[in-house]
């Protein structure tokens, strides 16, 4: 049986992931001594079985049949097309996908927001367009305890799949940044 998760560093966890995040981003090299480990373990359920974890992640990456690299504990960089990388995390208790679409264009802002708005509305199923650091990512969270592989391929092909759809429709914003 797993330890118990404490809930004390939640939010340095949720700064650490914004962190990682950036840094992966910008390509460079990061460190991982300042994590918590402990944090992560996997805790008990009610009824006293262990909780999915890194593992089950791991195993649905492989049947995923995506390239894939171990970027830090709980944490892996799906390669997807070209040169998307979509960032996979455990945090407490749920599962983050992270993707950077493009950076947030210069002009046209008002119009720009609104567009992201309305497809966040009516094409995006298991995630949402987010502002991060002057960039436009796609968000999805999943609780962990009852994920099982489905729900996991159906939120990294959703996501894809958006960014194969959706991007023709914000590129031309890109033109204007």
């Amino acid at each position: 049986m797993g330890k118990r998760v404490s809930l004390g560093n939640t939010v340095s966890q949720r700064l650490w992931l914004r962190q990682e995040w950036s840094t992966l981003n910008r390509g460079t090299k990061r460190s991982t001594t300042s994590r918590n480990s402990d944090h992560y373990e996997n805790p008990p359920k009610e009824s006293g079985h262990p909780m999915k974890g890194s593992e089950d992640i791991e195993s649905y990456l492989l049947r995923l049949d995506t390239p894939y690299e171990a970027i830090g504990e709980h944490m892996w960089n799906l390669h997807m097309q070209e040169e998307q990388n979509l960032v996979v995390s455990l945090a407490d208790t749920l599962v983050v996908f992270r993707l950077k679409v493009m950076d947030v264009p210069a002009t046209k802002r008002e119009v720009f927001y609104e567009t992201l708005l309305q497809l966040n509305t009516t094409e995006m199923v298991h995630g949402a367009f987010g502002l991060e650091n002057g960039s436009v990512v796609i968000v999805a969270a999943l609780a962990l305890e009852n994920l099982d592989f489905n729900e996991f391929q159906s939120t990294v092909d959703d996501i894809a799949l958006s960014v194969g759809k959706l991007y023709p429709k914000l590129s031309h914003f890109r033109d204007a940044a």
